[in-house]
């Protein structure tokens, strides 16, 4: 089986807003203070979220970001995007 070339890009959230993911893995990492929602799971500062699919499938999801309490907002989330 022939090699996939992926790249990698990131972007941040620090107010509430929606992406498509169009990617072969994606992770969410809370670096801020205050706790995120992605769809429906909760991540408190610290911790993330890591979602992966199988060879040549593409993740098509639309994620919903959101935070809540008192704090720093800051979402770092990673793609893996075939080339």
């Amino acid at each position: 089986m022939a090699r996939q070339q992926v790249a990698f890009s990131s972007k941040q959230f620090t107010v509430a807003g929606s992406m498509q993911s169009h990617c072969a893995g994606i992770v969410f990492r809370n670096r801020g203070t205050s706790v995120a929602r992605i769809n429906d799971d909760v991540l408190q500062p610290g911790e993330f979220l890591s979602l992966g699919v199988n060879t040549g499938e593409i993740d098509v999801t639309s994620y919903n970001i959101s935070f809540t309490g008192g704090g720093t907002n800051l979402l770092i989330v990673w793609q893996k995007t075939y080339c």
